[in-house]
């Protein structure tokens, strides 16, 4: 088999719609980038600023401290408006700590939900 040194260009579909699923940021970009033909990494790099940054946020929120393996944003060399599979990683792992981050401020507030408390079992 023949394999490429160096940096891989991707063109993952199915990666960019499950992120597309979890970000509507990324959904955004992607339907800009479909119906309107705006370069897309551009946008996805914005996407993945914000993911970040809303991530810090929430545990700022949830009293937890922040992440200490920021993901930084991979710049791609070549062609500017391809997606390499560094920056999906990149994406996906802001995505991922947003997630983590919003889970962190949701359980706290569902610690004791109402389904928790006594019921009168004798009616």
């Amino acid at each position: 088999m023949d394999h490429e040194e160096g940096p891989r260009r991707v063109s993952v579909p199915v990666i960019m719609d499950a992120l597309a699923m979890q970000s509507p940021r990324v959904r955004a970009a992607l339907h800009r980038h479909i119906d309107e033909g705006k370069p897309l990494v551009p946008m996805l790099r914005e996407a993945h600023r914000q993911l970040l940054q809303e991530a810090s946020e929430l545990m700022a929120v949830a009293g937890a401290a922040p992440f200490a393996d920021t993901p930084a944003w991979p710049e791609s060399e070549g062609e500017e408006d391809v997606v390499t599979e560094a920056q999906l990683l990149a994406l996906l792992a802001a995505a991922d700590r947003r997630e983590v981050a919003r889970s962190l401020v949701t359980s706290r507030s569902e610690k004791y939900s109402v389904s928790m408390l006594p019921r009168d079992r004798g009616r």
